[in-house]
């Protein structure tokens, strides 16, 4: 199970760390989406500040998954973030699905292996 647990954190925090690099150098081309996921993409790119908050959030959460530093507090940071990765594409692109899956999957398997560490914030 170690090694599962290794396997699943390096990946995706990869994944945030690169994703998240890419919102501020743009080094992975992608197509401008088409229909109500452009229509949303160009919002946020348009307001000016969402993509780098989130980049910022997402290499912040790559960083601490690669070094496997506060895990307990990166997972319930990313869970807000994996919740809409997986809402935008529901809604807008299905073909973007399985990543937003992977991540949002992944980040539940670790926060219900940190579930002890939560506990002390749910007491009264």
């Amino acid at each position: 199970m170690k090694i599962v647990n290794i396997v699943l954190r390096v990946l995706v925090g990869l994944m945030m760390l690169v994703f998240g690099a890419n919102k501020f150098f743009n080094f992975i081309p992608m197509e401008h989406p088409e229909g109500l996921a452009g229509e949303v993409m160009a919002g946020f790119a348009k307001s000016g500040y969402i993509f780098p908050v989130v980049g910022l959030i997402e290499i912040i959460i790559g960083i601490a998954f690669l070094l496997n530093k506060m895990m307990p507090l990166a997972s319930l940071i990313m869970l807000p973030l994996s919740i809409n990765f997986i809402g935008f594409h529901l809604v807008a692109d299905m073909a973007g699905i399985p990543g937003a899956a992977f991540v949002f999957l992944v980040n539940v398997y670790f926060i219900i292996r940190y579930k002890d560490k939560y506990m002390s914030l749910l007491k009264e």
